[in-house]
């Protein structure tokens, strides 16, 4: 049970949110029932987006940092799933046309805020990019508008997709720490995201776990989307990832994400780590839900070469829920990788449990199952130990760059394809956030970016930029 569902909405939240509790029940609500709302003319877009800021209102961000019940280490904090609630979000509701249509008319969505919007910052996480305001949409979400879309708001992330430091939480970033300190928060504290299930911080005592943390991770880096979507703060989300950055989030918050082949969904206009592995993709609370956005998203896009291969007839669609096919597993052969998954890597129980389930259900359904050895697993491990902040080892072995060899092609990607987006007029130069105390500088490139956070390591370095100055 999420703990939120204990708790009750005072009169003040309501007020602050300026609108009816019941305008629309958008807890796990699917885009089939706003549209059946839609059509049976029970509610309007206007409608829908009013009962998730009200939501919002309740459980995510609000106009203090504060956590949201009293009581120790059982208070409860606010989500902060949503970097910036789009402020048109009301009137882009009142102003679409119903005899327009779209895939996606009047659904509410919540988008990564890596990923470009004309009318909201692009910040990647980052207070060297917290004042970055793009003048064009990124191509997907240029995509969700055509399609009758609500963009809700920007959701937080792990700072730059978590590739900046070695160590950071998931769903940590620099951008909402500096936006929660304005606010009155404890710099020590703020800037993390929390998970519905458990929105408490982490109540142990040393390091490094009482640094504010949350005591249940979000997954990452596409955290805000994950929390949103899982504790119906969104319809669906779009996230990115390089390397499980939709996938964990979706796992941590109970809901669904697909990381599309690359190629299938354009990367312009999103603040990359590197070409060669990055694309953006849905996150939903049901797999239909999850086909839907996914064939909104896909699709050729000329300012992206890999999308090339659209034009050939077949390989992208537009529509992938003829695929929702309940007899689709019979006679389907399956691996499961229980080496390393199910020892080295340590499922744990709970997990266990799930896995072995949904094995046993998919069997019932007609596929069958083989346990496997990854022949790679020895790079799997390598991977995945170099990437801790514990293993000084690997990355001294890495020589002079910093860098640990798992992370050299990531590494080399990020410096080129960020400076690539930075020098692109539609979203650069970059802007970085401001104060009383901080100027605003210009960021060209991410030689720009390592450099202001060295000169504003109060604010931006809490975990260091190891991966950053290696890259």
């Amino acid at each position: 049970m999420r703990l939120h569902y204990l708790w009750i909405a005072s009169a003040a939240a309501l007020a602050t949110a300026g609108v009816r509790a019941d305008s629309f029940p958008v807890v796990e609500t699917t885009i089939a029932d706003i549209e059946a709302a839609y059509q049976a003319g029970t509610a309007t877009p206007k409608d829908v987006v009013q009962a998730y800021l009200h939501r919002i209102n309740q459980f995510d961000r609000t106009d203090s940092p504060q956590p949201l019940t009293a009581g120790g280490d059982q208070q409860l904090q606010p989500l902060n799933s949503y970097m910036r609630v789009n402020p048109h979000a009301l009137r882009d509701a009142s102003k679409l046309n119903p005899n327009a249509g779209g895939r996606l008319f009047g659904i509410p969505v919540i988008v990564k805020d890596n990923i470009a919007t004309s009318d909201m910052p692009a910040t990647a996480g980052s207070v060297a990019l917290g004042g970055s305001k793009p003048d064009s949409d990124a191509t997907v979400a240029r995509k969700l508008r055509a399609a009758g879309a609500i963009i809700l708001g920007k959701g937080t992330l792990t700072e730059f997709a978590n590739f900046i430091a070695f160590g950071m939480p998931t769903g940590y970033s620099s951008q909402l720490r500096f936006q929660l300190f304005q606010l009155g928060g404890d710099l020590a504290k703020v800037g993390y995201g929390f998970n519905s299930y458990d929105p408490r911080i982490d109540p142990r005592t040393t390091a490094p776990f009482n640094d504010g943390r949350p005591v249940l991770q979000t997954g990452g880096s596409s955290s805000g989307p994950g929390i949103a979507v899982g504790d119906n703060l969104a319809t669906v989300g779009v996230g990115t990832e390089t390397s499980g950055s939709i996938l964990s989030p979706s796992g941590q918050n109970m809901i669904v994400g697909i990381k599309p082949t690359l190629g299938l969904v354009s990367r312009y206009g999103i603040v990359p780590i590197t070409a060669g592995q990055d694309t953006a993709g849905p996150v939903a609370r049901t797999v239909t839900d999850a086909a839907k956005l996914l064939g909104v998203l896909a699709g050729f896009d000329p300012n992206d070469s890999a999308t090339q291969p659209c034009l050939t007839p077949g390989k992208c669609l537009s529509d992938y829920t003829p695929f929702l096919n309940p007899n689709a597993l019979a006679g389907a052969h399956i691996a499961v990788p229980k080496n390393p998954y199910w020892t080295s890597f340590g499922l744990g129980a709970n997990r266990t449990a799930l896995m072995n389930a949904a094995i046993a259900k998919m069997t019932a359904l007609g596929a069958t199952f083989e346990d496997c050895d990854l022949p790679d697993q020895g790079a799997l491990n390598a991977f995945n130990s170099c990437l801790s902040e514990s293993d000084t080892a690997a990355r001294e072995a890495a020589g002079p760059t910093g860098t640990a060899p798992c992370t050299s092609v990531l590494g080399f990607g990020f410096k080129r394809d960020l400076n690539t987006y930075l020098a692109n007029p539609n979203f650069g130069p970059g802007v970085s956030a401001s104060s009383s105390t901080i100027p605003v500088r210009t960021i060209h490139t991410l030689h720009d970016v390592v450099q202001f956070n060295a000169d504003h390591p109060e604010v931006a370095l809490k975990y260091g930029q190891d991966i950053a100055k290696g890259s």
